[in-house]
């Protein structure tokens, strides 16, 4: 198996288990979408020294004031990006909302993707005829050479 393969595995296990939604969360007993793909990485043994940025609790819908966007500045550290069409199983989806990008995935093959959403949990999305699919803007890989980098 490869990471990407080990990425798509352990993020069934999280939807299957039905991790519950919390802000700002990165284990199995709660997460963000954000916190979701770190929390996934690290149980992986990747980034285990990983700080979740601390970002204000309505940064997603106040984002269009910021300068930067948080989940795009914390996965440029150890990603690369991919044009949308040439997605793969473990890839990162970022999504947009209004003005920002505030809610990403994990890509898992044939036009589904697992994230952790607002009072819900984990679970799997769709991009087919789905509201995700018009706000899927960027599609990121994880870089090993970028992670082992980052230790």
């Amino acid at each position: 198996m490869n990471i990407y393969q080990d990425i798509v595995t352990e993020a069934r296990k999280w939807a299957d288990a039905r991790v519950p939604y919390k802000h700002r969360g990165k284990t199995m007993k709660g997460c963000d979408c954000s916190g979701l793909l770190i929390g996934i990485i690290n149980e992986l043994g990747y980034l285990k020294n990983f700080k979740v940025p601390i970002y204000p609790p309505d940064w997603n819908l106040h984002g269009f004031a910021f300068k930067h966007n948080y989940i795009t500045d914390y996965i440029s550290k150890y990603a690369n990006k991919v044009e949308i069409e040439d997605k793969q199983p473990g890839d990162v989806l970022l999504f947009k909302y209004f003005h920002v990008i505030c809610h990403s995935g994990i890509y898992i093959g044939n036009d589904l993707f697992i994230h952790s959403y607002i009072l819900r949990h984990v679970w799997y999305g769709t991009l087919k005829n789905s509201p995700y699919s018009d706000r899927l803007v960027e599609v990121w890989r994880l870089d090993l050479k970028k992670m082992e980098e980052s230790k």
